[in-house]
Formats: structure tokens, C-alpha cells, sequence
């Protein structure tokens, strides 16, 4: 457990102290307690809990957010969110002849902003994260292959096949990592390819596994070609 992950109640804690600070001076404080004293306070406390949620969804959750988009965080932006609220919800307090109208039409705005934004994000880092997932799964393909292609020139003794195969297998390794789902019936055909070309190594000659080998090849390189085309 990194240190990160496990003080992650720190800024928690950091901001229940702030909110109550916060009560302590609204109610010390000689403020006139009218219809726009409590709009003020309660929008500000209603920003409060939304920041607090979204902390403890943020760096403690059981499934943390860890958002991030345009590099912007849900954190970040909920904590800007507290402070535009909590100077509108002062000027309330100092306002009290504020007509009720104007001091709930504010606050309103205010909150939609607020969850827009943080909506927005979230969203945003959301979709970063799945496009970055699939990305990271269409890279697994072709590793895959060229692990189990790089071992094939060590199970032959014939030196022509071995020097095939070991040519098929940097051809693997330079091959475009990135995929598209246009490529699956190809991309399927050429992991069936492997799959017989390492089943048949052993039990056929020489020059059958050369044959297939070389087919294999051709398939792969048009599988790299078409990638170019379709980026």
C-alpha cells in the first residue's frame, strides 16, 4: 500500500475541520438571520457534502475514482466549487435585505456549474481510461503471438526453418501494436496460424513448417498494411 493511498483520510479529515470552522464562525458571528442567511449557508453546506463525497469516492473508495481529463480532477474541481459557493454564500450573510429571489437564483446556478463540471470530468477520465484499457488490449494481441512465436526457432534443428521462423518472430516484434476492430476476422485467421504453425512444428517436415510459416508472414504483413491505412 502506498503512502498516497494509505493517508487518503488525511484531506478528509482536513476538510471536515474546514467545514466546521466555517459553522463555528457563521453562527458566532453576529449575522442578521434572514431568508438569504439561510440560503447562503445551506447551499454552502450542501457544497460541503458534495466535496466530501467526492473526496472519499476520490482516495478512499473501494473503487477510487482516480479521475483525471484535460488534467483537471474530480478533487480539484469540487473544492473550486466549495469556494465560488462559500464567497456567494458570505455575501448572502452580509446581505440580509437580499431579495430571496436573487440569493436561491444564484446558489442554483452555482451547484449546476458545479455538478456539471465535476459530471464533465469524471465522464471525460471515464472514457480516457476504457480507450486507454482497449488500447492496452490490442497491444496484449500481438505480444502474445510474438512470445509464442520467438520460441518457435528453438524446437527445429533445421537451419533454413530456424532461420524462417526467427525472421517470422521479428517481424511479430515490429509489427503495429495497435489494432482496429476492421482487422478481427484477419487478426483471428493469423492467431489460428500460429496456433497450427506451433502444434505442427514437431510432427511435419520441414518443409510443410516453412510453407505455413511463409504464409503466416504474408498474412501478417497485410494486416500491418491495412493498420496504416485504417489510422
Amino acid at each position: 500500500m502506498n503512502d498516497k493511498k494509505k493517508f487518503w483520510w488525511k484531506p478528509l479529515v482536513l476538510a471536515l475541520l474546514v467545514f466546521i470552522a466555517f459553522d463555528a464562525l457563521v453562527f458566532l458571528l453576529p449575522f442578521r438571520r434572514e431568508n438569504a442567511f439561510w440560503v447562503g449557508y445551506g447551499f454552502t453546506a450542501v457544497s460541503f457534502l458534495i466535496a466530501l463525497t467526492t473526496t472519499f469516492l476520490s482516495l478512499g473508495g473501494r473503487q477510487p475514482m482516480k479521475s483525471k481529463y484535460l488534467g483537471l480532477s474530480v478533487f480539484v474541481i469540487a473544492w473550486r466549487y466549495v469556494a465560488v459557493q462559500a464567497v456567494w454564500g458570505v455575501i448572502c450573510m452580509l446581505a440580509p435585505d437580499m431579495p430571496l429571489w436573487i440569493s436561491l437564483l444564484v446558489s442554483i446556478l452555482i451547484l449546476c456549474g458545479g455538478l456539471f463540471f465535476i459530471l464533465s470530468v469524471q465522464i471525460g477520465a471515464d472514457e480516457v481510461r476504457s480507450v486507454g484499457a482497449e488500447t492496452e488490449r490490442k497491444r496484449d494481441y500481438v505480444q502474445l503471438l510474438y512470445t509464442d512465436v520467438v520460441l518457435l526457432p528453438q524446437r527445429t534443428d533445421d537451419p533454413a526453418l530456424k532461420q524462417q521462423l526467427e525472421k517470422l518472430a521479428q517481424q511479430f516484434r515490429f509489427s503495429d501494436p495497435i489494432s482496429s476492430e476492421e482487422l478481427a476476422a484477419l487478426e483471428s485467421d493469423i492467431a489460428a496460424r500460429v496456433a497450427q504453425l506451433k502444434a505442427g512444428i514437431a510432427a511435419q517436415s520441414a518443409a510443410e513448417t516453412r510453407a505455413q510459416a511463409q504464409e503466416l508472414s504474408l498474412l501478417l504483413a497485410e494486416r500491418n498494411a491495412k493498420c496504416k491505412v485504417l489510422k
